[in-house]
């Protein structure tokens, strides 16, 4: 595990979120209602500089560890998790800026605080045309698309019969795609009870041409040749951190709650009832122990990847394993509040209501689907563990 040695950079933009916090709070309600971020709130995350937090040095970015990350959707989470939702998929485009050709790079992130919405499972399908792709696809679940001035979307290479080209290792050739946000069509189909205010809707594009250096591999070998970029998987160190803050938020409101409800008939204080104590204590256990063993097994990957070394699959496993099991123990631990809360939890104007349904949202995603907990235990049982994501 990690020694603690891993260097850390890009604490000032956690410094600038704390000051945004009162302002999402205020805000979330309305957030919810429009089913998106406000204009206003998305320039004072450009201007803290979330968005741009994974940029390259090189290109005069801040490339905050993977840690850093966590923690600055983490703390937007504690405020909102729409809010830290989108800042976690907006702020992808450093790790495409550093893969993509120098030229390339500087001409979609001209602006390094632009918002980049992408969905990485290829959706699409590109036909190989002299100089790029013909592309089309509809990939749903598009947080930030409603934000975005460029889209990524995932393309299996295809031929002229329309049947994937398959790599050497004989897989799918599967491209990242780069289209401006005037190529596509956002759908206005995210009707949900949670997450509502992310506006994660579909979208998709018909026979668009991509050229071959608006593409790139995920899986291939970045063009800038540093820690942060050497390990594919640091694109989604920061997605726990969602549900993190969110648990963080659920104890904090409950406890809140507690001092104020009056139970009857006894007229006692909901905090003197030892079941909401026990379930403030299990909800602390659960969501600290789970938040440090994620910080640690991120610590220790980036480490290894800093010293040179390739990760191993004891390493990987044990950094996906930390990070479903984030998602999952936030849920157990907010699901502990929003029971303690009894009656007063149930109403929409409740915190803990939007707290419960966003992260029980976030949970069906296939970052923290369950299923993973069988794909790491294969890994360390010695099995192929049959994962994109180890």
């Amino acid at each position: 595990m990690s020694s603690g040695a891993a260097p850390r950079q890009g604490g000032e933009i956690l410094e600038r979120v704390r000051d945004l916090l009162p302002g999402i709070r205020a805000a979330a309600v309305e957030t919810e209602r429009a089913g998106r971020l406000g204009d206003a709130l998305v320039e004072s995350l450009k201007g803290a500089g979330v968005f741009g937090m994974a940029m390259p040095e090189a290109m005069g970015g801040a490339e905050a560890d993977p840690m850093t990350q966590l923690e600055v959707v983490e703390t937007l989470s504690v405020a909102d998790g729409s809010v830290g939702w989108v800042a976690m998929i907006g702020s992808d485009g450093g790790y495409y800026a550093a893969h993509l050709s120098e030229a390339a790079a500087e001409e979609i992130y001209a602006d390094r605080e632009i918002v980049t919405a992408s969905v990485l499972v290829p959706r699409g399908r590109a036909l190989r045309v002299d100089g790029g792709y013909r592309v089309t696809g509809h990939w749903p679940f598009g947080s930030a698309s409603l934000h975005a001035d460029w889209f990524v979307g995932g393309c299996l290479v295809v031929g002229e019969d329309g049947a994937p080209l398959m790599g050497e290792a004989g897989h799918p050739i599967v491209r990242m795609t780069f289209f401006p946000a005037s190529a596509c069509k956002v759908h206005d189909n995210w009707r949900t009870t949670g997450l509502a205010g992310s506006g994660s809707n579909d979208w998709s594009v018909e026979d668009v041409f991509v050229p071959e250096a608006h593409s790139f591999s995920l899986f291939e070998k970045a063009r800038i040749d540093r820690p942060l970029y050497a390990y594919p998987w640091f694109i989604v160190a920061n997605a726990p951190g969602v549900s993190l803050g969110l648990a963080r938020a659920a104890i904090d409101e409950l406890c809140t709650l507690a001092e104020k409800k009056v139970s009857l008939p006894g007229g006692s204080r909901l905090r003197d009832d030892l079941l909401v104590q026990r379930a403030v204590a299990l909800a602390e256990a659960e969501l600290g122990s789970a938040r440090s063993y994620l910080y640690e097994a991120t610590a220790a990957l980036f480490e290894t990847v800093c010293a040179g070394r390739e990760p191993t699959l004891a390493e990987r496993a044990t950094y996906r394993l930390a990070g479903i099991h984030a998602f999952r123990a936030a849920k157990s631990a907010a699901g502990r509040m929003y029971e303690a809360g009894g009656g007063s939890a149930l109403y929409a104007s409740s915190p803990l209501d939007r707290i419960w349904r966003d992260v029980s949202t976030i949970t069906q995603h296939a970052f923290a689907n369950e299923r993973g907990y069988g794909e790491v235990g294969r890994a360390f049982l010695g099995l192929d563990p049959s994962s994109m994501m180890i």
